[in-house]
């Protein structure tokens, strides 16, 4: 960026400013190649009238080479695999390791991200949940831990699985209404085909993963004693999928579990 100011300021690695100034109001601008007389670009009769701290210039346009969820075979590089063959045209690439973009490197944390938010509000709905998720003002408390698993009770049925845990900052027992629980990770779906995901909840939940173009739903969104919601998907790639699960409680017990089995 060079700043059109008049301040002639071109130290390096500080802010570059013209000797010149442009008028907000907008005039005839010309960039001129070297011999002075070649017009490499102009804005005739005028640029548009400028605002204060808001750059100007030509749009970008970008093409993408490869979208998002396309099939890419790769593979982590040892020892061993020095050289550039792979590089070659021809290269056979069967051996390696498939599966959909985008694939990088990076460093993860084990688990499930829990945010729990008490609201001052009553949450009887997941709209009411994901409105208490994105305004402060809604949470009069927030909590956050990484769990290697959903298992959690408050004051309900403990669900299908032993080692119940509490929503954070909250005791088993202690009977809390009103609160909201979102759950962000990634699924490995190791194999395609059908799969049976199931959440056990008391009271309301929405569940969203995505992997590319792919987005698998399902829902409970009213209140409910402790109950099961069991869906099969026949999913068209594994992966790793991006998860979303918003629970909300707004009265008497809670509990939370979230699980999943290949097949029906």
């Amino acid at each position: 960026v060079v700043f059109a100011s008049g301040k002639n300021r071109a130290a390096a690695g500080a802010e570059l400013h013209t000797s010149f100034r442009l008028d907000i109001a907008g005039e005839y601008l010309a960039l001129v190649q070297s011999d002075g007389d070649t017009i490499a670009h102009e804005y005739g009769p005028k640029y548009p009238r400028q605002l204060t701290d808001v750059s100007y210039g030509l749009g970008q346009y970008a093409t993408a080479l490869i979208p998002t969820g396309a099939r890419a075979s790769y593979r982590v590089p040892t020892a061993g695999d020095q050289g550039k063959d792979w590089t070659a045209l021809g290269f056979d690439d069967s051996a390696w390791n498939t599966g959909p973009t985008g694939i990088g490197f990076g460093s993860t944390a084990p688990g499930f991200e829990v945010i729990y938010y008490k609201a001052n509000t009553a949450v009887g709905d997941l709209d009411t949940a994901e409105l208490v998720i994105n305004n402060p003002s809604y949470q009069s408390t927030v909590a956050a831990e990484t769990a290697p698993v959903i298992n959690y009770l408050n004051t309900s049925d403990n669900g299908h699985f032993a080692a119940d845990n509490p929503f954070p900052s909250t005791v088993i027992g202690g009977d809390v209404d009103d609160y909201v629980v979102l759950v962000t990770g990634k699924v490995l779906i190791p194999q395609s085909g059908d799969w049976t995901f199931g959440v056990n909840s008391d009271d309301g939940f929405g569940v969203e993963m995505t992997n590319g173009t792919n987005v698998l739903t399902f829902s409970y969104p009213s209140p409910r004693a402790a109950g099961d919601t069991l869906v099969t998907f026949n999913v068209p790639d594994w992966g790793f999928y991006d998860l979303r699960l918003v629970f909300y409680e707004r009265g008497g017990g809670s509990a939370l579990e979230f699980f999943a089995a290949q097949g029906r």
